[in-house]
């Protein structure tokens, strides 16, 4: 089984935006009852992609990664769908 989570996007500080995080949030919620986690996300058309320190854009899909791995998600156990936009 494998609980998806939509993207939705990033917070000033290029970490998922506050309901982004409750989603996250639920998806923990179900960690016992999941093998993976499936997160989506490059951005959105509507304005530039944040970028990191070296000027790199941040795909919500690795922003939340990093959310569930910093919670105790095994890096193994979460993909990423970084493709899809909006």
């Amino acid at each position: 089984d494998c609980v998806i989570v939509p993207g939705g996007g990033l917070d000033a500080a290029r970490e998922p935006a506050p309901w982004v995080a409750e989603r996250l949030e639920a998806a923990l919620r179900h960690d016992h009852e999941t093998a993976s986690y499936l997160v989506l996300s490059r951005g959105t058309t509507h304005k530039p992609a944040p970028t990191d320190s070296r000027g790199y854009a941040v795909d919500e899909a690795a922003a939340s990664a990093r959310y569930l791995v910093r919670r105790g998600v095994a890096p193994e156990r979460v993909l990423l769908e970084s493709w899809s936009l909006d």
